[in-house]
């Protein structure tokens, strides 16, 4: 069975669940595109069954918290939405933030048309600045708008 590692309150649910040794920040990202990091230092250790701390200003601006993961500056990641965009972000230009703010715009997205941010994902350092053998940059640096869209009705 097992033992109680947090208290919920009804209609509470875990977003995500991180090690402290995965970076130096928590960044936090929002239904409606906001995201800020903060020192995981500002978040001090609980017992089991604890109710946690709060870490973000939830409000009908912000939206619901929908992704949380331990980041590096030296990092980059994905956002994407429920339309299917995505775009690529360095963690070093997202702004550091106190724990119970509401962060900053990270994407826009349209919410009156009922798009949100579906997932937040960490882009592998294996990807970031990849040269080949010759020293060659040879990350791949194709923006959206150099991207063709492709019919796949049959």
């Amino acid at each position: 069975m097992g033992v109680i590692g947090m208290k919920l309150d009804e209609g509470d649910y875990v977003v995500g669940m991180q090690l402290d040794s995965q970076g130096d920040y928590l960044l936090i990202t929002s239904a409606n595109g906001l995201g800020k990091k903060t020192p995981i230092d500002e978040f001090t250790a609980q017992n089991r069954g604890g109710k946690g701390l709060k870490c973000y200003k939830v409000n009908e601006k912000t939206g619901d918290i929908v992704a949380a993961k331990m980041v590096r500056d030296n990092q980059e990641l994905m956002i994407i939405t429920t339309e299917g965009i995505i775009i690529r972000i360095a963690v070093d230009g997202i702004s550091t933030l106190g724990r119970i703010t509401s962060g900053v715009k990270l994407i826009d997205v349209n919410v009156e048309a009922g798009v949100s941010v579906a997932s937040v994902a960490k882009v592998r350092e294996s990807y970031i600045n990849v040269e080949d053998n010759t020293g060659t940059d040879v990350t791949d640096t194709k923006s959206v708008e150099d991207t063709q869209e492709v019919d796949t009705e049959e």
